[in-house]
């Protein structure tokens, strides 16, 4: 089964780059801590192959969210590209 969500809505005012910057960061920090459970559930029900790979997403998440942190303090610090 795949789950397919669509998100839209209005920052309102405010620098948009900034705003979907923050907002990336703070929605995949969201989808990693999902992303636990789901792996200890899994290992719960002996499905260690596949919690193995999740534990290898939930990494990925965090790389992701630690470089879109990163690239949110050098936009907010006015650094060049």
């Amino acid at each position: 089964m795949r789950l397919y969500l669509h998100h839209e809505h209005s920052h309102g005012g405010g620098d948009r780059d900034a705003i979907l910057l923050n907002y990336a960061h703070d929605h995949n920090g969201h989808h990693a801590d999902e992303l636990v459970s789901l792996a200890e559930s899994l290992r719960e029900k002996g499905k260690d192959a596949a919690a193995g790979k999740v534990e290898a997403a939930i990494e990925k998440f965090r790389e992701g969210t630690e470089l879109l942190h990163e690239a949110l303090h050098l936009y907010e610090d006015g650094t060049p590209a």
